[in-house]
């Protein structure tokens, strides 16, 4: 029996390499002698892993850069008698009856990453095809507001053999789509990092912040309308000077930390925000340390080592209040809405679109109330010994 993952991973965003980190030992630890493949957007991103484990482009990027027919592989996962390319016929062949294929967090289920959401429900066709066993672990799923989409969801996902999500946004749309009795709600698998990554010590008192470009909140009732009216959206937004207004606020909070005296170190958590944080810091001299992680172990000791970490991205809360260090959220979505409630860190939980910036400072200021409660890490663990015990 072997094992094959794909994830989130591989598109600039360190949260999901830290899924991917997390995964692989918790995964080490259940699949005895099987042989394990790694799937991923990025190749260079898994050149780590490559002494030990098979590691191989995912189905997105062999698409996306033409390798392989996303038509043709479609034709084929339904049954349909079509000669498959080279390339093609090495992807499917990956898959084997009895095999375990798992696919890991984050969100890409959901209706705004149209290309890439098409593209996972084919994952799935094509093992379902091959007799694989298939998983879904710690995803958050959606929002899906269309009657289409959620009906391509059930038809894929009801070939699933179990579902593991890690918010109840996620849990309640597959109960609209009556895929619940299949479904658990399982801790975030970042949680158990501290587990396989020790605390990083250090005599260097700092705060991290990350803080993403303005996008307005979406809720597990949010309803993507297409492109153009994203676009429309967008623009909307930005004549209500809701941006403008997002901008000035981020900068008050970072104005009172320097005030404060404080050490910020400005994490470029996701890739694509990095000219934001360069454009915020600009305007505040040099009191702002930007930093890039080279490693997902240097992005972990930075957030491990935190005095207090406010984030609108949802994996530096995370990893930060399972390393204990006290975190403040400003929301742009309903899994970080979840996880903060789920912690019974309420209080320390903004809004993005209308969040008051005094009283984000406020709740940094009382810091000491923001470790809230410990997750249930079992869960996880158990999640993952039902997948391999289960099917050994």
């Amino acid at each position: 029996m072997n094992y094959i993952i794909s994830g989130g991973w591989g598109y600039g965003n360190w949260g999901d390499e830290a899924i991917l980190y997390c995964s692989i030992k918790m995964i080490e630890l259940y699949k005895g002698t099987g042989e394990l493949t790694i799937l991923s957007y990025n190749s260079s991103n898994i050149d780590r892993y490559r002494e030990k484990y098979q590691c191989n482009l995912s189905l997105h990027r062999l698409v996306k850069d033409g390798m392989v027919s996303y038509k043709n592989m479609l034709e084929w996962a339904k049954g349909k008698d079509v000669c498959l390319s080279s390339n093609e016929k090495k992807y499917v062949n990956m898959f084997s009856e009895n095999d375990i294929f798992i696919m890991c967090g984050g969100g890409y289920f959901n209706e705004e990453w149209e290309e890439s959401f098409r593209i996972r429900v084919l994952e799935i066709l094509l093992a379902k095809r091959k007799k694989s066993k298939i998983y879904i672990h710690g995803q958050t799923i959606g929002p899906i507001g269309k009657e289409k989409n959620k009906k391509i969801l059930y038809y894929a996902l009801n070939m699933v053999n179990k579902i593991y999500v890690r918010d109840k946004g996620s849990y309640n749309l597959m109960k609209s789509i009556k895929l619940h009795e299949k479904t658990e709600i399982i801790p975030d698998v970042v949680n158990c990092v501290p587990d396989f990554h020790s605390v990083f010590h250090t005599t260097e008192e700092y705060v991290v912040v990350m803080f993403c470009s303005y996008r307005y909140h979406r809720s597990e009732k949010y309803k993507y309308r297409g492109k153009t009216l994203l676009w429309l959206g967008q623009k909307f937004k930005t004549i209500l000077g809701l941006r403008k207004k997002y901008n000035k606020k981020i900068k008050t909070v970072l104005r009172s930390l320097i005030e404060e005296g404080q050490n910020i170190k400005y994490i470029v958590s996701t890739e694509w925000d990095y000219q934001y944080a360069c454009e915020i810091a600009a305007k505040l001299g040099d009191n702002i340390e930007i930093v890039k992680s080279s490693s997902v172990f240097e992005y972990l000791n930075l957030l491990s080592g935190a005095q207090i970490i406010i984030s609108t991205n949802m994996h530096p809360i995370v990893i930060g209040h399972a390393y204990n260090v006290p975190v403040v959220a400003i929301s742009y979505g309903f899994k970080t809405d979840n996880y903060m409630e789920e912690i019974g860190l309420s209080e320390a939980l903004f809004n993005i679109d209308y969040f008051d910036e005094k009283k984000v400072i406020e709740c940094i200021k009382n810091k000491k109330f923001l470790y809230g409660k410990k997750v249930d890490k079992n869960l996880v663990y158990t999640s993952v010994e039902k997948m391999f015990i289960k099917e050994m």
